[in-house]
């Protein structure tokens, strides 16, 4: 194999190990303050340290993991103006793209999204705060990755990788019954299906922010459970 075809072949590595890491994070497969190991990772995925340790740095540019150290990479732990800051750059970016996306939907686009809201909308109705995580993502997902636009696609990805493990915290503890989520799904879906680009980014924005005060009440009490912590320990 000639020099370049190698330096190509472990770019490609590296950027697989990458998108593996930050799919992850974005899935919730990680959760706030959890390290992240090279050997460990590297292991598992056959690989070398090098494209395990180039990916978290990747990362950790783009904000989505903390270096504490010169060897610890973490999880950010949770914090409310984190999570308002993502939130609000969310709500921009992925506006943009489901209004880009729209022109793109065929007829049988929007069956198949109609069908990844029913399964949501089960596990909305079972209170399976699991199957809502994974499928209210899905739908969204099957919405950003038509909007012809890669590098906006890449900044959400970038934008969901932090919000994951929040949002995974959040409903492993948050035990309320959601019973709108469905419903704002399908405002969505009309509009892409009437092409109306407004009310497309309006239905949106309302879909990210309803259950903004909860997670923030969350997010609260969280901040307030470490406080005390801390001053007990001072005690």
């Amino acid at each position: 194999m000639r020099q370049n075809d190698q330096t190509i072949e472990k770019s490609n590595l590296a950027e697989r190990v990458y998108a593996k890491i930050r799919d992850s994070l974005t899935a919730g497969e990680y959760m706030p303050g959890d390290r992240l190991r090279i050997s460990q990772m590297a292991k598992a995925f056959g690989t070398s340290n090098t494209p395990v340790r180039e990916a978290l740095l990747r990362l950790v540019s783009e904000h989505a993991l903390d270096m504490q150290a010169a060897t610890k990479i973490v999880v950010p732990e949770l914090s409310l103006p984190r999570y308002i800051e993502i939130r609000t750059v969310r709500c921009s970016l992925e506006a943009m793209a489901a209004e880009a996306a729209m022109a793109c939907f065929s007829p049988d686009e929007i069956k198949k999204l109609r069908e990844i809201n029913k399964l949501f909308a089960k596990s909305e109705k079972d209170n399976d705060s699991n199957g809502m995580f994974i499928h209210n993502r899905e739908f969204h997902f099957y919405i950003y990755e038509r909007c012809g636009m890669p590098i906006l696609l890449a900044m959400i990805n970038n934008m969901a990788a932090s919000m994951g493990p929040i949002l995974r915290a959040f409903y492993q503890q948050h035990t309320q019954t959601y019973s709108e989520g469905a419903a704002q799904h399908n405002k969505i879906i009309d509009a892409l299906s009437k092409k109306d680009g407004s009310t497309v980014k309006t239905a949106l924005k309302n879909d990210l922010l309803m259950a903004g005060p909860s997670i923030e009440k969350f997010l609260q009490d969280y901040e307030e459970e470490q406080r005390q912590e801390a001053i007990n320990l001072t005690q």
